[in-house]
């Protein structure tokens, strides 16, 4: 067995991965990205400008969808700081 950092030693060698992502049945919000460059992507600019109908084409549940609850509502905020959801947390 080997660990993944196994270092490799052999000239021209090759590390080939295998990546698994979880969802939970019925939660269509996650996606797939992928991150090492996710952090170039201007997704802050998106979320602090666009209209609630702009944010639904992306995925993003309308206000008052069943996602949206105290707990989501906080960390989606905390996440998108500049995002206004006064919309999403008015009709939770």
């Amino acid at each position: 067995m080997y660990h993944r950092g196994t270092n490799l030693t052999r000239p021209g060698g090759h590390r080939y991965t295998v990546t698994a992502s979880f969802k939970a049945a019925g939660n269509d919000q996650i996606g797939w990205t992928s991150w090492p460059f996710h952090f170039l992507k201007p997704w802050n600019k998106v979320m602090a400008n666009a209209s609630i109908e702009q944010l639904a084409c992306l995925g993003i549940p309308r206000p008052g969808d069943a996602f949206w609850t105290p707990t989501t509502l906080a960390l989606t905020q905390q996440r998108w700081p500049d995002w206004d959801m006064s919309a999403y947390r008015d009709a939770a």
